[in-house]
């Protein structure tokens, strides 16, 4: 569920409490769930870029 509430914030412009989004869906996942780990990083990555853009533009 984070996930999407991270994809919702990037898209809001609320980069910042994205990542504190994607920090607290990294610290609940269970060990060895390399799949769900792969899309958070992936969507952090996605939620770092539009800052940097936005704030550059």
């Amino acid at each position: 569920m984070l996930f999407r509430v991270v994809g919702a914030l990037r898209r809001l412009g609320r980069y910042d409490e994205g990542l504190a989004a994607i920090d607290r869906a990294l610290d609940l996942l269970p060990p060895g769930d390399i799949t769900v780990h792969a899309d958070l990083v992936r969507e952090r990555s996605l939620v770092t870029a539009a800052r940097d853009l936005h704030q550059h533009t």
